[in-house]
């Protein structure tokens, strides 16, 4: 199980801060893929959270590795954030875990339940 930062087939939000919250700028948002191959399905323009400076678009990762985001605004500013994809990542690993817990839980109640019934069986009613 290669556990990373992002799952694969669940959307990355990519946000980017335009240098002086500068608003009304075109961002392009360029996606590259884990064989660092340029994804122009989800690649595109960013759009802006009110008139904020900061823009946001989302991409999907179909596949496990390294992939990357290149960023650049219509002002000249430029960004690059990577994104460590894999099968599994901190909360898909969480639930797992979880999971398990309740089975050992369940578990352990079955074990009482048993030592309850042997010590039952090694202690011999009493004749009077």
């Amino acid at each position: 199980m290669a556990v990373k930062n992002y799952k694969v087939d669940e959307a990355i939000k990519v946000e980017y801060q335009a240098a002086g919250a500068a608003s009304a700028l075109t961002v392009q948002m360029d996606v590259y893929d884990e064989a660092d191959v340029l994804d122009a399905g989800q690649s595109g323009v960013m759009v802006e959270k009110g008139s904020t400076g900061r823009y946001v678009l989302s991409f999907t990762p179909d596949a496990e590795g390294e992939w990357s985001a290149h960023i650049s605004d219509s002002n000249g500013g430029n960004a690059v954030r990577q994104f460590s994809v894999g099968t599994d990542n901190i909360s898909s690993v969480a639930s797992r875990l979880t999971t398990v817990e309740g089975k050992v839980d369940t578990l352990d109640t079955k074990v009482d339940a048993i030592n309850t019934k042997v010590d039952a069986l090694e202690s011999p009613p009493m004749v009077a």
